[in-house]
């Protein structure tokens, strides 16, 4: 018994600075230079780090009884609106050919999985840390600006 938790304490530090340097790997949106009105690849990234982090809250709040259904039901459909988002602006950026439409939602999916993966890690080393899910400037930067990306295209 005492050897698996010598282990287990030993190998958690490790786990938890391997999760964090793939989550510094995220720049916080706000610091990008993307030109999302001219560059439809711009526009996909974008949009494919909005989905994932909308994917990734709905992850952590069905784990939560704090947040509501329709909190939860909101960050779903945000995941899936920015999804077709990217999708759509993924299909603008290689062009008119859709012979490899099946090509590219897969490349996309991988992308928004992948994100998602790194957002969600950043979420549980936050609370490790503060108890909140969106202590870090990662976290809070990225739900401001697709808080307000999701606003101004519902309208």
């Amino acid at each position: 018994m005492l050897k698996i938790s010598t282990i287990i304490l030993t190998l958690f530090p490790i786990f938890l600075i391997c999760g964090k340097v793939q989550a510094d790997s995220l720049v916080p949106l706000y610091k990008l230079n993307l030109n999302i009105e001219h560059d439809f690849t711009d526009a996909s990234y974008l949009f494919s780090r909005c989905s994932s982090l909308s994917a990734a809250t709905y992850r952590v709040m069905g784990n939560n009884d704090n947040f509501t259904q329709n909190l939860r039901l909101y960050h779903k459909t945000l995941h899936e609106a920015f999804f077709v988002l990217a999708s759509y602006a993924e299909s603008r950026a290689h062009g008119s050919d859709t012979s490899n439409s099946e090509e590219i939602s897969k490349l996309l999916a991988s992308r928004v999985i992948n994100l998602t993966e790194i957002y969600s890690k950043e979420m549980e080393i936050n609370y490790l840390r503060s108890g909140s899910h969106f202590s870090s400037d990662l976290m809070t930067e990225d739900l401001r600006l697709c808080g307000e990306l999701s606003q101004s295209n519902m309208r």
